[in-house]
């Protein structure tokens, strides 16, 4: 891609979000005016949540307009609304996902790396879990998302597993009132961008640390280190091989080997004057 073809594309892509902005505001509006006049609670509910993922500018996959007849058959059940009321929300639901899509192909091009495409029919699987009340159809709808956005993740990185989520926990000891609460929640869109550490020392002067990178999980200590540096002793990376079978343990040997060499090289390197 030359210069200007991608200074283009940069300018398209920003008037296209100040047009996705507007064009949810329009969404919302148009909602809010159908869900007043049908005067259902768990209706407006269920239209606001859809909404609000619909038009969540964080939303890194595509849409799909085959939502439209079922969103119009799911009003026409559940109300005698008028018929302009109606098509103003659903026309407008159409306008917004081809403008969404629009905007994706040129985030494509742009080469973002947290864009993923899935199919119209998981989409729409999708898109029932905001329509439906049964927990375990909801449940089942989402796990196929999940593991169809794992499969994709997978994809680009090779085929080797990466990490999708990394949670920082407080737990309570209190024996009365146990609890636990999420500090920090990070996901793998964090990863792409960043890695991660998290470095515990003790009264002693022991120390040990964990970096966390999209696709691996490195432990270091002082004791493994060379001329006083934390080296590795420990990667995981995600694989679900036995850890007492002799191949797990003849490639876990070669990596933390070619890690302390490594670490020794990096060590031993002068500054270039």
């Amino acid at each position: 891609m030359n210069d200007e073809r991608y200074e283009k594309l940069k300018e398209l892509h920003g008037k296209g979000k100040l047009k996705l902005k507007d064009s949810a505001e329009q969404v919302h509006s148009k909602s809010k005016l159908l869900t007043k006049t049908v005067g259902l609670l768990k209706f407006h509910e269920n239209l606001m949540v859809f909404n609000n993922y619909l038009c969540n500018p964080a939303n890194d996959h595509n849409h799909t307009q085959n939502i439209i007849p079922t969103l119009r058959n799911y009003i026409v059940k559940r109300s005698d609304v008028s018929e302009s009321i109606r098509e103003e929300y659903l026309t407008q639901i159409f306008n917004h996902i081809e403008l969404h899509n629009k905007i994706l192909k040129i985030r494509i091009e742009l080469k973002h790396q947290t864009i993923n495409v899935f199919s119209n029919e998981l989409l729409m699987k999708k898109y029932e879990t905001f329509f439906v009340d049964d927990e375990g159809k909801k449940r089942a709808n989402l796990d196929l998302i999940k593991e169809a956005l794992h499969q994709q993740l997978e994809e680009k990185n090779g085929g080797k597993p990466i990490i999708t989520s990394i949670t920082f926990f407080e737990y309570s000891r209190s024996k009365d009132k146990p609890s636990t609460k999420a500090l920090v929640k990070l996901s793998y869109r964090d990863l792409i961008f960043n890695n991660y550490g998290l470095n515990v020392e003790f009264s002693n002067g022991e120390s040990r640390k964990m970096d966390l990178y999209k696709d691996a999980i490195y432990y270091k200590d002082l004791a493994h280190g060379v001329d006083g540096k934390l080296g590795t002793y420990e990667i995981y990376k995600g694989e679900k091989s036995i850890p007492d079978s002799p191949e797990a343990k003849e490639e876990a040997k070669e990596e933390i080997i070619n890690q302390i060499i490594n670490d020794k090289e990096n060590s031993n390197d002068e500054p270039i004057n």
